[in-house]
Formats: C-alpha cells, sequence, structure tokens
C-alpha cells in the first residue's frame, strides 16, 4: 500500500490530500520566498498533506511514520516567517489547525484547555466573556495557533512584560512524541517542549492558567527625540506594563501613507496597563513621569490598541513585498543597535517596529519594503536580513525564532550546549524525523550558506541564475544532496 492509502486508513480519506496544488501551499509559509529560493535551502514539497482530528490520530500517525522513517512537518497558523513549518526531505506536512476545540475553562480554578488548533483571538475572545484572559498572547493573534505559540517561544506578545512568557503560565501539555508515545507533562518539564518548534514532539492540547480581568488603561506618548524614546523604552521595563510597542519615524511615516492619523514623532510608544485600581493610577502617573514627549488623545490610544493585531502587515501592500528578521535584545542597547541597522540599510525602505518582551528585553522587528516580482532586488534585499542579525548578536541580542532560515546560527547562539540539545533531539527522536533540517540542525553547512548570501549582495544576476537551475532539480535530488553537504559538516 502507498503512504496515501496507508494514513487515509488512520485519518480518513477527507483528511488526507496528495493533489499537487495542496503540495505546493504547504511547501510555503507567511514569508514571500519563491520556490526557487526555497529548494536551496534544501525545502521541498511534502507527499502528502495531512489534517488530523484528534490526538489519536496524531499519535498513530507518527507510530506509522516512526516505523517507515518518513519526516513529519508539523504546522499550525502558518503565520511565521523563518520557515518552521515548511518540509524537509519531503514526507508528511501534519496541519493541526483543525484540532480546534475549547475543551475546558475552569472559572474556579482559573484555567483553560484548549486542542492545539485553537486561535489565540478566538481563545481570548471565549474566555473574555467570563472575565478573564491570557497572561501572553501574540500579535498574530487572529491566525496564530496556541500550539505553534508555544512551540515558537510564547515570550514576546501581548502580556508577556507583565506575567511572563507563556511557558510560565503552562500547567500541562499532552504531547505525541515522535514514536507516537503520548506523554502529559506537568509544569516543569513542559519547558522541554516550549520553543522547540515542533522538533521535539507534536503539542496537541495545553492547559494554560488564565488571569482574571482588570481594568485596562491605553497610553500614547509622541518623542521629538529619539534618545528621549529610548530612555522612556528602557524604564518601561523597569515599570512592567500590560503591553507596550515602539514606532519610529520610519514606521510612522509608512504607517501615515496608509491613512493613519498619528502625528510625525522620531518615536511613538503605545502603552497598555491591565492593573486593579489603585495599582494602575499608580503606574500611570509613574509612566507620566518618565515618558517625557507628548501624551497624545486616549482616542488615539484606544485606536492604536484597537489595531494590535494588524499594524505590522498594514504596510505591506507599500511593498508589496515585506521582508523582516525578529531580534530579541536588551533595551538598554536598542539605541546603538538600531544606530548600526540604519547604517547598513541606508538607500532601503526600511521601518522599525518593537514589541516589549520579558526581562527587560525588547523583540524588534525590522521592516524592508521590496518587491519579489523585482527577482535581482528581492534577492538583494533579503541578503540584509543575515547582516541584521550579525548587530543584532554584536549587542547581546539574537534571533527570536530559528525555523529553517535561522537554523544555522544556532551555534552563535547557543556554543557548545548545542551539543546538549542535540542529545535531546536524538533521545526524544532518534531517527530524526520530527521537522528535520530545523534547529538544531541546519540542511545547507554554514560555510556554504555565508557563500550563498554574499553570492546574493554581491553577485545577485549569478545567484538568481544559480538558484533557478536548483529549482529544475528533481525533489529528490535536493533531498540527497543536503543529506551529503550534511554528512560533510
Amino acid at each position: 500500500m502507498s503512504v496515501y492509502e496507508d494514513i487515509a486508513a488512520i485519518v480518513g480519506e477527507e483528511r488526507i490530500s496528495e493533489s499537487n496544488l495542496d503540495r505546493i501551499c504547504y511547501s510555503h509559509d507567511l514569508a514571500p520566498l519563491p520556490d526557487d529560493l526555497l529548494k536551496g535551502f534544501g525545502a521541498t514539497k511534502p507527499d502528502v498533506v495531512v489534517r488530523p482530528g484528534n490526538l489519536s490520530h496524531v499519535a498513530d500517525i507518527m507510530k506509522y511514520a516512526s516505523g517507515k522513517n518518513i519526516p513529519v512537518s508539523p504546522r499550525g497558523g502558518g503565520s511565521w516567517g523563518l520557515g518552521g513549518v515548511i518540509p524537509v526531505g519531503g514526507g508528511i506536512v501534519l496541519d493541526l489547525s483543525g484540532m480546534n476545540r475549547i475543551i475546558e475553562v475552569n472559572i474556579e480554578d482559573e484555567y483553560v484547555t484548549v486542542e492545539t488548533g485553537v486561535e489565540w483571538k478566538r481563545l481570548t475572545n471565549a474566555i473574555k466573556k467570563h472575565g478573564f484572559y491570557v497572561g501572553a498572547c501574540p500579535t498574530s493573534a487572529p491566525v496564530a495557533t496556541v500550539g505553534g505559540y508555544i512551540s515558537t517561544g510564547g515570550s514576546s506578545g501581548i502580556g508577556v512584560s507583565q506575567h511572563g512568557p507563556l511557558g510560565d503560565h503552562i500547567i500541562s501539555l499532552k504531547v505525541v512524541l515522535a514514536d507516537g508515545t503520548v506523554v502529559q507533562t506537568n509544569p516543569w518539564d513542559s519547558w522541554v517542549f516550549v520553543g522547540s518548534e515542533g522538533t521535539l514532539g507534536i503539542v496537541c492540547e495545553a492547559t494554560i492558567k488564565i488571569f482574571k480581568k482588570s481594568k485596562m488603561k491605553h497610553m500614547l506618548f509622541g518623542f521629538d527625540s529619539l534618545d528621549a524614546g529610548l530612555e522612556a523604552v528602557i524604564k518601561l521595563n523597569e515599570i512592567n506594563p500590560y503591553y507596550f510597542t515602539i514606532m519610529d519615524d520610519g514606521f510612522i511615516r509608512l504607517l501615515k501613507e496608509k491613512g493613519s492619523q498619528l502625528p510625525e514623532s522620531k518615536m511613538i510608544l503605545s502603552i497598555t496597563l491591565n492593573d486593579m485600581d489603585g495599582v494602575q493610577e499608580e503606574k500611570e502617573k509613574i509612566i507620566e513621569s518618565v515618558c517625557r514627549g507628548t501624551r497624545l488623545s486616549d482616542d488615539m490610544a484606544e485606536e492604536e490598541w484597537e489595531n494590535r493585531y494588524k499594524t505590522a502587515l498594514s504596510i505591506k501592500s507599500l511593498g508589496p513585498t515585506l521582508l523582516t528578521q525578529e531580534i530579541r535584545l536588551p533595551a538598554r542597547f536598542l539605541g546603538q543597535a538600531l544606530s548600526e541597522w540604519k547604517t547598513v540599510l541606508k538607500g532601503k525602505r526600511f521601518a522599525f517596529k518593537g514589541v516589549c518582551s520579558d526581562n527587560g528585553a525588547i523583540n524588534l522587528f525590522p521592516v524592508v519594503l521590496t518587491d519579489e516580482r523585482n527577482k535581482n532586488e528581492f534577492i538583494k534585499t533579503l541578503s540584509y536580513t543575515r547582516e541584521i542579525a550579525r548587530i543584532g548578536r554584536k549587542y547581546n541580542g539574537d534571533v527570536y525564532g530559528i525555523g529553517l532560515f535561522n537554523s544555522n546560527q544556532m551555534t552563535d547562539i547557543h556554543g557548545k550546549s548545542l551539543e546538549v540539545m542535540k542529545e535531546i533531539k536524538m533521545i526524544l527522536d532518534s531517527k530524526n524525523i520530527l521537522n528535520p533540517g530545523k534547529t538544531v540542525e541546519s540542511p545547507i553547512p554554514d560555510f556554504f550558506l555565508s557563500f550563498i548570501f554574499t553570492l546574493m549582495k554581491h553577485a545577485t544576476p549569478l545567484f538568481a541564475f544559480l538558484a533557478k537551475s536548483v529549482n529544475r532539480l528533481p525533489d529528490s535530488f535536493v533531498n540527497n544532496a543536503s543529506k551529503f553537504l550534511k554528512g560533510r559538516k
């Protein structure tokens, strides 16, 4: 029997597809990378796409895949742009978005149990009716799933500054391991799977602490001086508001092109408090004293909060392609990093937006507008994402998220401890079938990838020709070449 027939016997034919259209769609994520570039990274179309309906389906699929040594790439909303859900080596893409039941909202003990495919906006709306909210939520909440946010770290977004990363709120997880074994974690060993990006196990259910809703207060400040805005950011990290974002003058100009009424400023801070009476008023006074800019109207502040899920993507059409890299770094180094980034990106159409994180860190999104229809210009612009990451590391920061495209930077990030991470991977997934080519391994050796990025920046037409040639190669050849290169590392 074929893989299609075997898995159809597990989940039913309505939950599996081997159509070419589905396989093409599931070989991409949010990033606008063309097929020839993706294939250069070792990414190929999956053999089948499966949409399991429950935990038992996932467990049985993994037992089957383990027995046949078939790679499996788990996928949630696909809203990250780092290639973490793109299959390397073909195999099975496991679309978990259909596992979307809110199983229990427990008001007395203040927790919620949900399946992995529940979108965060739907979850927040469901518990809001009971007077509760979640302590950490991604800004891509309308499409991001619970399992996806857990797997990608959960330490950037709404609520993180005040309540800490999502991993601190997890009471238990139900996880399917590579061999199909189902484990239920406690609050401590749940951290093994938080941020593992689907390489150690597949999160199928999560029980998460929720918080009693307080009164929200939204504030907006404009700064005529970048230094004054940066000083306020550092002090805000000591106050730990529920949520705050940063927009530089470039980002503000782009928003104004899209019709925003925000005033011209060197920096704008959008701040939300979510505290009990008394505490909130005290925090508001402190914030007004440290934000030495112009406090904008409450209506404008409310509008920014309402736009929290769509502000970044709203400028995409101006490109019409938007490239970004997500960098987490200490707030105290933000000014120095911004200065170097702006020097590197001079001549490009770029801007910066930041989101609060935990422990005094900021997750910054340098965004560069380009046009993927102009292949040479797009490739050259894409090469800058590597330089952006290098500057982030220079200032005690690093990429936030690994996936496929940042997997070659793991040695720089973790050093010798990467070997320990590889050992954990081999213990939980000895056959290396769970999301291979990601996180602890790179499908392309570092020296070769450095050469590729050099070509992209300085010999763009030559790179475009080579990439187009690679795209004509059969998927099987690319998969075997990737295995050979990894063996030569």
